[in-house]
């Protein structure tokens, strides 16, 4: 049975599935641009649908730096 991704709460693993991209580099965007998540779950960080432009657009940012 799948899940609907709106319903997962949005960890980095689970926001890297969504979007395809590893997730080393959703941390390494998350820790260059100094994304805090809106909540914890014990250790894990949760980001709220806010954040989400923000997080996309460090992964952009990541992405555009690596061409130069």
């Amino acid at each position: 049975m799948q899940e609907n991704p709106a319903q997962l709460p949005m960890t980095v693993t689970n926001l890297s599935r969504l979007w395809g991209v590893p997730v080393h580099r959703l941390r390494y965007a998350l820790q260059r641009y100094r994304i805090e998540p809106a909540t914890r779950a014990g250790i894990v960080g949760i980001y709220s649908a806010d954040q989400l432009p923000s997080i996309r657009s460090a992964l952009a940012r990541v992405k555009a730096s690596r061409r130069t």
